[in-house]
């Protein structure tokens, strides 16, 4: 087991730039104390938790127009197939239909929180980790690189 006086030097990043340049037992410390912390992990649940309510709502208001676009697509690409599939869609037990209306709607859904959740995370408004951010918050001033508040 190595000493914390010969521990290499490990760089923090915050996006592509170096923060700070920590002994890696230092880093370990630091990492360890966060994952124990409750607090942290109470935030970590709430921005996942408000990040889901965001994207199914989203989703929940995309939803209708990504199915207007669907549709207009197979009307326009096929319309003998469009005209098939609504008179199959009359003749259908009501049972069934709203099983296979639900079916749809619900692989609808999926297409649309997934294309939300990816325009975010191309936007920069991606998948929150309240981790990092707390590592960053607790480096002691030592080791920065850069000062605080002087980031970006």
């Amino acid at each position: 087991m190595r000493k914390p006086e010969v521990s290499p030097l490990v760089s923090i990043r915050d996006g592509i730039q170096v923060v700070a340049e920590v002994p890696r037992h230092e880093k370990a410390r630091l990492e360890w104390e966060i994952l124990r912390d409750d607090e942290v992990f109470r935030q970590q649940r709430c921005e996942l938790t408000g990040l889901t309510g965001r994207v199914i709502s989203r989703g929940l208001l995309y939803t209708p127009a990504v199915m207007l676009v669907g549709i207009g697509i197979l009307a326009w690409g096929s319309p003998q197939d469009a005209i098939r599939l609504i008179n199959a869609l009359r003749n259908m037990p009501a049972a069934e239909l709203v099983h296979q209306i639900g079916f749809v709607l619900c692989h609808f859904l999926q297409i649309s929180v997934i294309s939300v959740l990816i325009a975010d995370v191309v936007a920069g408004r991606g998948l929150p980790n309240v981790f990092r951010r707390a590592l960053l918050d607790r480096l002691p001033a030592e080791f920065c690189l850069i000062r605080r508040g002087t980031e970006r």
